[in-house]
């Protein structure tokens, strides 16, 4: 069977669960939002909202240039973007 199809099959199943599961937010890594876009995203209620784990570091000189650019930073979707930050606390 070819990847897409795969995906296509992963992508409904996964949808069938949000609608069972009552998701109203989805949880994420960076990495995973093309595939949410891609596979996911038209199968699913509009209401449902998108966290993600951002790999934009807050102490990046060039942070708000970067976010600006990001993609899934314009997305309505995205209710929060997690971002990391170094410190003694690891946050």
């Amino acid at each position: 069977m070819k990847d897409n199809k795969k995906m296509e099959i992963l992508s409904k199943d996964i949808a069938k669960q949000i609608s069972l599961q009552h998701v109203s937010s989805i949880s994420l890594s960076m990495g995973s939002y093309v595939w949410i876009k891609q596979y996911l995203e038209a199968k699913i209620p509009e209401n449902i909202v998108y966290n993600i784990k951002a790999s934009l570091p807050l102490y990046d000189i060039d942070f708000k240039k970067k976010l600006l650019n990001n993609k899934s930073f314009l997305d309505k979707r995205v209710k929060t973007l997690l971002c990391t930050y170094d410190s003694q606390f690891e946050l």
